[in-house]
């Protein structure tokens, strides 16, 4: 990789796709982000997912060369981008984390456990629809619904639609 890409208009979607079929979407960027930014300086240095755009997109390229110029010259386009890079590998790390889980109820378990401890609450309302979250998870819909309904069940979570508590029947797991 030579060069580092912009969003400047539009949204993209980084997605791996196994020898099965299956895609796991990794994650969605949109205006002012840059696409696999950590990549133009590693040994290896290429996109290790597909990027595919949302919509219409426009970027702007900087070469290798520029872009370090630009970061040489300017403390605070350095800082930014230390800093949007070390939020990547964060991302990725959880995002890693979460694919060790092995079920859907673990997964989902993890992911609304996250939001709780970021929120500081026990409730919590899920920021995304049901068929989002399974594409997410990698799974289908009914498939989630169904881990859902049994942590409902199992008395680890309370489920109201879009509202979730987590009881302290889940809390005791960990």
């Amino acid at each position: 990789m030579s060069e580092i890409h912009l969003i400047v208009k539009g949204s993209v979607r980084g997605e791996m796709f196994g020898q099965s079929g299956k895609v796991v979407k990794i994650d969605d960027l949109t205006e002012g982000e840059l696409i696999a930014p950590a990549f133009m300086f590693g040994v290896n240095n290429f996109y290790p997912i597909n990027i595919t755009a949302n919509e219409d997109v426009e970027t702007i390229c900087f070469s290798k060369k520029e872009f370090v110029k630009l970061l040489q010259n300017n403390g605070k386009a350095l800082g930014n981008y230390l800093y949007i890079v070390s939020s990547k590998a964060q991302f990725l790390s959880q995002k890693l984390n979460f694919f060790t889980f092995k079920t859907i109820k673990e997964k989902f378990m993890f992911y609304v456990s996250s939001i709780s401890r970021k929120n500081g609450s026990k409730v919590i309302r899920l920021p995304l629809s049901q068929e989002k979250l399974a594409e997410q998870f990698g799974v289908t819909r009914p498939a989630l619904g169904r881990a859902i309904r049994e942590l409902h069940n199992e008395k680890k979570i309370i489920a109201k639609g879009k509202e979730i508590t987590i009881t302290g029947a889940a809390s005791s797991d960990k």
